[in-house]
């Protein structure tokens, strides 16, 4: 055999050698992970804060990078970040639920809020439902039966107690035939008229607060019912009592409330019975003891 058929004859056994060999194994390129998309989206805001919580479904191989958390006036179409570094999460331990405290809200304003996920690379996921809701003012009083006790009245705009016959008081109580709530106008015209109604103590999701059913300057306070104080500067204010203690002079009522100030951004005919359930629900959730 020549020397030229001896390389066709390994050329031929090259080839066929290399086409018998495996193939390396080629690894499919990894799934791109969808960014998940917070849920539930919750708010409990009172004194000038919020504290939003919400749900996450993070899938198994998704790195987070944080949440980015919006805020805006609730009439607004500007969209607003409110923390410019990623919220990282809480550290509670759980990661399908998360929460946040938003600060310096302006109480009887009503905000947006909605949330989205940081993917490590920066990338942004889906937004959340968008939520509104309103900071309000909320607290405990003691407020004494005894007309000239300096806790006899209480200035919602104010932030603080009073005479019953001051200018500034927004109500008193007294006794007859039972416990009754009324303006201090009652007392003497020359001070502010305030109105109240007795709301429902278990309101449907379709209860509103009509201001056109304020037209009672005194009526009966029963617990547990709820109330609400139409002031004379136009503020809205929900009570309910707690109990009754002392006797004589000493005698005085504890009081949860709300309080919502004049503000061009709330028509108070169209807050939700959500506002009356928070004022039955958790006594730890929110105000302060102003006694």
């Amino acid at each position: 055999m020549n020397r030229v058929s001896c390389k066709i004859i390994a050329t031929i056994i090259l080839t066929f050698g290399l086409s018998c060999a495996p193939k390396p194994k080629i690894e499919p390129a990894p799934a791109e992970v969808a960014i998940p998309s917070p849920y539930d989206l919750k708010a409990v805001a009172f004194n000038e804060k919020a504290t939003l919580s919400w749900k996450i479904n993070r899938p198994a191989k998704f790195v987070s990078g944080g949440y980015s958390i919006y805020l805006a006036e609730s009439k607004s179409d500007t969209e607003i970040l409110y923390n410019p570094i990623p919220y990282p999460g809480d550290i509670d331990g759980d990661a399908s639920k998360e929460t946040f405290e938003i600060t310096d809200l302006v109480n009887g304003r009503a905000y947006k809020t909605w949330i989205r996920v940081l993917a490590a690379d920066g990338a942004l996921g889906p937004s959340s439902e968008t939520l509104i809701f309103i900071p309000y003012e909320a607290g405990r009083l003691t407020i004494y039966f005894d007309i000239l006790h300096d806790s006899s009245g209480y200035s919602f705009a104010k932030r603080k107690y009073t005479k019953a016959r001051d200018y500034d008081n927004d109500f008193y109580l007294y006794e007859k035939n039972g416990i009754n709530i009324s303006s201090p106008s009652l007392y003497n015209l020359g001070l502010r008229k305030s109105y109240f109604q007795q709301l429902p103590y278990r309101p449907s999701k379709e209860f509103r607060i009509d201001l056109k059913s304020f037209n009672k300057t005194s009526i009966p306070l029963l617990s547990p019912n709820i109330y609400s104080i139409l002031t004379a500067d136009y503020g809205l204010a929900l009570i309910k009592v707690g109990k009754i203690i002392g006797t004589g002079n000493l005698k005085r009522a504890i009081i949860r409330y709300i309080y919502l100030p004049q503000s061009s951004s709330l028509s108070y005919d169209t807050i939700s019975a959500a506002l009356l359930n928070q004022i039955d629900g958790d006594e730890n959730a929110g105000g302060n003891d102003n006694n």
